[in-house]
């Protein structure tokens, strides 16, 4: 039960009988594996953990009976444990203390994935919920429904994929939410009803999309929401944070499409709003509500919209502006809206390093662009 004592010669006898197996328990010291006094060496593991064993390496299926502050074992039977299963835990109450994955509950480093409904509805946990290193994927709802928590939720750099209600109504995490760089995909709902949330939103530049409801009702948010470069679509209700989000909106160039609902009711967001030349279609009630915003720019023509106005119930003096020449704002009113048109200005030119153009003389000179869209500017020059 504790460390390695000092041992004399032939303690095991000669020969050594065959099937022997020392085993110690975990975080005692002077034990060596995988042998020790020249017989087998091992930690000892809990046998009311339940398992699979697939090309050698282990997957934890669950555990028999209460357990509190569990430690989940590195091997077993030799061999890795890589995998928390799909449901290994799922609504297991009777599991408590603090849930840090690298103290009081331990996964060990070689675990890669935290299978879907892993620990769903486990409400004895507290504390702090970091994912330790190593975690590359979150399954579907693995963490869902998890109540207890009452501090931050942590990513280590390697994690890559949050699938689909991961941490789902994980209400009592509290604390800023900043993903590594690395996650380039985070599924529908993945932290909709995560309302003790609080501090900054930081994506990651991975994404491409943003899914369905993702942040639905995580209403603690503060501060400026980016949508980084690269997105291309934003889902329905995906970021229906209430009066709690404060800040300005910044969306990506790239993006295309946006659902309904996308934005509704954040009533916190404030300034001006530019929706960028490459959006083609945005879906109903987009920024119905958001009382909070003075004006939405669009840089390119009108895109296709749904079946209701995406700016209903905003403020009275809340605008809509576009830029001359794009197509679709053809009315003072649009959508029931204030319309103001931007004028196109002319390009200016610059002379470069000359005070006086003589006849026949070579010049440089810039075209100065007001246009803040980078549209393409026609000239041309003749000599002299």
């Amino acid at each position: 039960m504790g460390n390695a004592p000092t041992m004399g010669d032939d303690v095991f006898g000669y020969p050594l009988p065959s099937g022997l197996i020392t085993y110690y328990q975990r975080g005692a010291k002077g034990f060596t594996t995988p042998t020790w006094q020249g017989v087998i060496c091992e930690v000892w593991v809990d046998p009311k953990w339940q398992y699979t064993v697939a090309n050698d390496e282990v997957t934890i299926t669950g555990y028999t009976g209460a357990i509190a502050n569990p430690v989940i074992p590195d091997t077993i039977g030799g061999l890795p444990v890589t995998t928390i299963g799909n449901r290994a835990f799922f609504e297991r109450q009777d599991i408590t203390g603090t849930l840090t994955l690298t103290g009081d509950l331990v996964i060990p480093e070689g675990v890669t994935s935290i299978g879907g409904g892993a620990f769903r509805g486990c409400s004895g946990f507290t504390g702090d919920l970091v994912i330790p290193e190593g975690v590359t994927s979150i399954l579907d709802g693995a963490f869902a429904s998890c109540s207890g928590f009452t501090g931050r939720l942590v990513f280590p750099e390697g994690v890559t994929s949050i699938e689909a209600q991961a941490f789902f109504a994980c209400t009592g995490l509290t604390g800023s939410l900043v993903f590594p760089e690395g996650v380039t995909s985070i599924g529908r709902s993945a932290f909709a009803g995560c309302t003790g949330l609080t501090g900054s939103l930081v994506l990651p530049e991975g994404l491409t999309a943003i899914e369905m409801g993702i942040f639905e009702g995580c209403s603690g948010f503060t501060g400026n929401l980016m949508i980084p470069e690269g997105v291309t679509s934003i889902g329905s209700y995906a970021f229906c944070f209430g009066s709690g989000f404060t800040g300005s909106l910044v969306l990506p160039s790239t993006l295309e499409t946006m659902g309904e609902n996308v934005f509704y009711d954040c009533s916190g967001l404030t300034g001006n709003v530019d929706i960028p030349m490459s959006v083609v279609s945005m879906a109903g009630d987009v920024f119905t509500a958001c009382t909070g915003l003075a004006s939405v720019t669009f840089k390119g023509n009108a895109p296709e919209l749904g079946v209701t106005s995406p700016f209903a119930w905003m403020a009275y003096t809340f605008k809509v502006y576009f830029h001359q020449g794009k197509e679709g704002f053809d009315a003072s009113e649009w959508q029931g809206i204030d319309l103001e048109m931007i004028p196109n200005r002319a390009p200016r030119f610059r002379i470069i390093g000359n005070k006086t153009i003589k006849a026949g003389q070579t010049i440089t000179f810039e075209v100065i662009a007001d246009d803040e869209d980078a549209n393409t500017l026609e000239y041309s020059a003749s000599n002299p």
